[in-house]
């Protein structure tokens, strides 16, 4: 069951709804509405982008991996739990502590908005 939220034209509320229905209740104004008079606030395919927010600038995560990277600790936090699960089995070889100062090279050298594709394409 996936969830928007859609803004109450009448009182401005924001309100998680089902995606599925055409019709809400607000749990504010009470008025019955329908999805469409509505303004959608975080449209369902943007989902995945919000996870992992404060990650996204590429400075703060390139330091992040540097101290943290070589638990993977930056896997868990974009979702790629498989590297992360390896990274935390082999951390104590130091492979994985160069394999985090590499990676934190990469991400230092991307921009803001190419990060989540970074890790999309990580193999």
């Amino acid at each position: 069951m996936a969830r928007i939220v859609v803004k109450c034209p009448i009182c401005s509320a924001n309100l998680s709804i089902d995606n599925k229905k055409k019709k809400y209740r607000c749990s504010f104004c009470h008025n019955r509405l329908k999805i469409s008079e509505s303004e959608i606030v975080v449209p369902p395919e943007f989902s995945d982008e919000i996870h992992g927010k404060g990650f996204n600038n590429h400075y703060f995560l390139g330091y992040f991996i540097i101290f943290f990277g070589f638990l993977g600790i930056d896997f868990f936090i974009k979702k790629r739990y498989k590297k992360g699960i390896i990274a935390i089995l082999i951390f104590w070889t130091g492979v994985s502590l160069i394999q985090a100062v590499f990676r934190a090279m990469e991400v230092l050298s991307l921009e803001d908005s190419e990060i989540n594709n970074y890790y999309k394409e990580l193999k």
